[in-house]
């Protein structure tokens, strides 16, 4: 309905000329002809994208000297300048509110739908389409249906969804219809039941596994679905199946540990293994798979702070949206002073990559966005070079289009990738993470500390690196997990091992840690497995260090596991302390500490018989 322009040099001019013409019809009194120049400037804001910032006129426009063909223009610039603002119900009623919408062929009104739902605006577009309804049965429209799949899939709507796609099939089945469209709409039929057995239950299962082999029957060069014998007689897994999980290891290893050793930002790493990203990014379980986030240098985060300060506009990437989405903080973005943009092409991809994935902080991201006033959608894409050529061979379109747009007007791109604004700071862009949006948060207590410690805790699920937190945020973080050692807690005491960090920083804040959950009435197990997992890393450092021949005091790390012992001891109860007797030599590695064995055995004794 709204073209996109790429050159839009002429309707900036002809903008121009009609503004000039509404001055001198005034200045003329020539009255009768303004209406007419002021559909045509509203046509030129539309098309400009600029209806939002320079609102349409409509309040201008003398409606008793409109034609019939006029005002049919000034019904549809209204409709069309709602729609463009996102003011959803305000265009449906535009639509459904004229006079001739009755008139309206069933043709015309399932496109109307699709033009609801390719915005963001499936409750308007179902609307649309139950109106038509009895057209559709009558016709037994395929394409009808599985439109009406696809919106239920976005308002979650899981039985309505299968429904309608297992109508379209049905009468798919039924028609004389082209292999290649039959082959459609199998594929989509399989795609929701996949979509639902994979993110909401298994309960559709007995539908997907009978449908792919009706496809496998229909078009067997596909080899959609391979038989392998799972189990033999013995009821052991067969060596067909073993062979295909270790293969499965093994590939998902090699490229785990080539994006680790890379220096390729995730959008690179994604693309070239295909998948969505949303999928990458929310579904990872390996701690051992770490993004590099920011850095612990002050000077670094200083540089993002002022960017952040100094920016009139922000524009934000994939990832970053999603962890705003993931840490609950998207509704905080009107409280950020900058405009707020995303390339209109980003919006196309959150609701594609929706269609085939359920994932909370994605269906959170994609209602947001559609939803929201403070959110502006740019179609902006200027022309412009990058140092490794035409980005566009190693990534999506939606960043390109945004990389163009922050380069050509020096506006900051948000994102939480360090390999992607270390590219930035190469092309002399602008770029900056959330770091200084959540520290802006905390310091206008828009959040408190304990909602700042829960975001840095939603953070490291992403096993992000590195990750700065004290004490007290340490806590925090381990009580949400009931103080047991989960792979994000692993993966905070983790980064204690990763080049650039501070060890001896690190040891000072487990050591309060231990002094907290050891005072704490909580489980003797997790007491005793704290104390031991965090020991076992700082042998670990240890080795690092000596292995590399690195310039280290190991004497002070040795003093710290010695603290970090005696303080678990001299807080614990006796029935936390009993325990640690018997397995102090489990526990206790003489090489790397001499004579804290000794130490701790009289220490615990002691303790135990109360004589200190």
């Amino acid at each position: 309905m709204l073209p996109h322009i790429q050159d839009k040099n002429a309707i900036f001019e002809a903008f121009g000329i009609l503004k000039d013409a509404e001055t001198k019809a005034k200045e003329q009194k020539k009255i009768h002809i303004l209406p007419e120049i002021q559909l045509a400037l509203i046509q030129c804001q539309l098309l400009l994208k600029k209806s939002k910032e320079n609102p349409p006129i409509f309040s201008d426009i003398d409606k008793t000297q409109l034609s019939d063909e006029l005002s049919l223009q000034l019904n549809i610039l209204q409709f069309s300048t709602q729609l463009e603002r996102r003011n959803f119900d305000s265009a449906h009623q535009i639509l459904k509110e004229h006079k001739d919408y009755g008139a309206i062929s069933y043709k015309e009104k399932t496109l109307l739908a699709k033009e609801f739902l390719a915005r963001g605006a499936p409750e308007q577009a179902l609307d649309i389409l139950r109106e038509v309804k009895e057209e559709a049965e009558q016709y037994k429209d395929i394409g009808y249906w599985l439109d009406v799949a696809l919106i239920c899939v976005f308002l979650n709507r899981k039985q309505e969804a299968i429904n309608s796609a297992s109508k379209a099939k049905r009468y798919a089945a039924q028609a004389e219809l082209s292999d290649e469209n039959k082959r459609m709409v199998l594929q989509n039929y399989n795609a929701i039941i996949f979509r639902y057995v994979r993110y909401v239950g298994k309960d559709e299962g007995g539908r997907l596994l009978p449908s792919l082999l009706e496809f496998q029957k229909e078009y067997p060069k596909d080899e959609i679905v391979i038989q392998v014998a799972g189990i033999n007689d013995k009821g052991e897994l067969t060596d067909d199946i073993k062979q295909i999980i270790l293969q499965q290891s093994r590939q998902y290893v090699e490229k785990r540990d080539f994006f680790v050793k890379s220096p390729v930002p995730t959008y690179v790493y994604v693309k070239n293994t295909g998948g969505a990203y949303p999928d990458f990014l929310c579904n990872r379980k390996d701690p051992e798979f770490t993004i590099q986030f920011t850095t612990p240098d002050r000077q670094f985060v200083s540089q993002l702070k002022s960017s952040f300060d100094t920016a009139e506009y922000l524009l934000f990437d994939y990832q970053s949206l999603l962890d705003l989405s993931a840490t609950d903080l998207l509704g905080f973005l009107e409280r950020i002073a900058p405009q707020i943009l995303i390339q209109e092409t980003l919006f196309k991809q959150i609701q594609s990559d929706l269609i085939m994935h359920e994932i909370p902080e994605l269906r959170r991201l994609w209602d947001f966005i559609r939803h929201s006033k403070y959110v502006d959608f740019t179609t902006d894409i200027p022309d412009v070079t990058f140092k490794l050529g035409d980005l566009l061979n190693y990534l999506d379109k939606w960043l390109v289009d945004s990389l163009k747009l922050s380069k050509k007007r020096s506006i900051p791109l948000v994102t939480n990738d360090l390999r992607l604004l270390k590219y930035l700071k190469s092309e002399n862009m602008i770029g900056i993470n959330i770091v200084p949006i959540i520290n802006n948060l905390l310091e206008k207590e828009d959040i408190d500390e304990i909602a700042y410690s829960s975001v840095l805790g939603i953070l490291a699920n992403r096993f992000y690196t590195f990750i700065s937190f004290d004490a007290k945020t340490f806590i925090a973080i381990v009580s949400e997990d009931e103080y047991r050692i989960t792979p994000r807690s692993y993966h905070l005491v983790n980064q204690m091992l990763l080049v650039g960090s501070d060890a001896k920083s690190f040891i000072s804040v487990f050591i309060e840690f231990i002094r907290f959950i050891w005072g704490a009435e909580i489980r003797t197990d997790d007491k005793i497995a704290w104390l031991e997992f965090i020991t076992n890393k700082i042998y670990q450092h240890i080795d690092n260090t000596l292995s590399a021949n690195a310039d280290a005091d190991i004497e002070l790390l040795q003093i710290r596991i010695r603290t970090l012992w005696q303080v678990g001891i001299d807080q614990g109860k006796e029935a936390d302390i009993k325990p640690l007797l018997p397995r102090i030599d489990q526990f206790i590695i003489e090489e790397k500490v001499p004579g804290l064995r000794e130490l701790l055995i009289e220490k615990i004794k002691k303790r135990i018989e109360n004589k200190e």
